[in-house]
């Protein structure tokens, strides 16, 4: 009996989507489904191979994938009359791609991390160009910011002995809020501020007091702690960053050795095929995503 071939499967991460300025959710969609070509040196990056839907649940989606190529390659060619090889200029040649799902309902997108290609840091700035070449950079704004895995998140805190400096960049968030950061959402929205930074700082002998490991844990293990509705606003910012709404950044010690930790490295994802089926894809990652919602006590406004 034949031995099955396995499917290869590839790392996803998860992400939110951040669109300010002119950048409303239909002009996104236009920019995502109409895309622009970026030139980066020899390189260029596009959307290709875009599909527009729904899952069983009634919530769009778009997938597609972010394509790396060469507007003008080389390759090898074999001269049969002469028995020789040779070169011929090509153009368009797809270096690699990788694949994404984008659901609107959460602000939230799955990308594939292709090594050497399309790494994981590389797809969130080719993304975002890519996106704003096709309104010319004129007053739009994107981002793509992790969503944290807080039980990761969590212990590396933890293992600190004390913590010296807590730093944090927020931002409105759209469309969810968190019950551990709901105090600090309702503060920016009223003083119409579009972006949030904070920074608090300790020293070795006098460190900051924060319960910031302590909350971190209890959201991770969806428990209904008190300490989640007695959080500070420096504390709010790290787990508001943790949700995909910001950065953040821990300092400390552990024994005598410095240690930062820091919300981008702390990224949640998930195994999926490397040549995913659109609908299948979106499925996941909005499981992935309505669950983490969940256990974080994220609800829509």
């Amino acid at each position: 009996m034949a031995r099955q071939k396995r499917k290869r499967r590839g790392r996803y991460y998860l992400a939110r989507v951040r669109k300010a300025g002119l950048l409303t959710e239909t002009a996104f969609r236009t920019a995502l489904l109409r895309p622009s070509s970026v030139i980066l040196g020899d390189y260029a990056w596009t959307f290709t191979d875009l599909v527009a839907g729904k899952v069983e649940t009634g919530e769009d989606f778009v997938f597609g994938k972010l394509t790396r190529y060469e507007p003008t390659g080389v390759v090898a060619v074999l001269d049969l009359e002469h028995h020789a090889t040779g070169e011929q200029i090509a153009r368009d040649l797809i270096v690699g791609s990788a694949p994404f799902v984008f659901m609107p309902s959460q602000s939230g997108i799955a990308y594939m991390h292709v090594w050497d290609i399309v790494d994981r840091s590389m797809f969130a700035t080719q993304f975002v160009r890519v996106i704003l070449e096709y309104f010319r950079n004129f007053f739009v704004e994107c981002e793509i910011e992790p969503i944290v895995d807080l039980r990761t998140f969590a212990a590396k805190l933890q293992d600190l002995d004390i913590i010296t400096e807590i730093e944090a960049k927020v931002h409105p968030p759209n469309p969810l809020f968190g019950r551990a950061w709901e105090s600090l959402d309702a503060y920016i929205d009223n003083r119409n501020a579009r972006e949030l930074k904070i920074t608090e700082q300790g020293t070795k002998d006098e460190p900051l007091k924060t319960k910031l490991a302590s909350i971190a844990s209890a959201l991770a293990t969806g428990a209904e702690q008190k300490l989640i509705d007695e959080v500070e606003m420096t504390d709010a910012a790290v787990l508001m960053a943790a949700d995909g709404y910001g950065s953040g950044k821990v300092s400390g010690y552990n024994k005598d050795a410095e240690v930062v930790v820091l919300t981008s490295q702390t990224q949640l994802s998930f195994l999926f095929s490397k040549t995913p089926a659109p609908e299948s894809l979106a499925t996941e990652t909005l499981r992935r995503l309505q669950s983490e919602a969940a256990r974080r006590a994220l609800k829509h406004r």
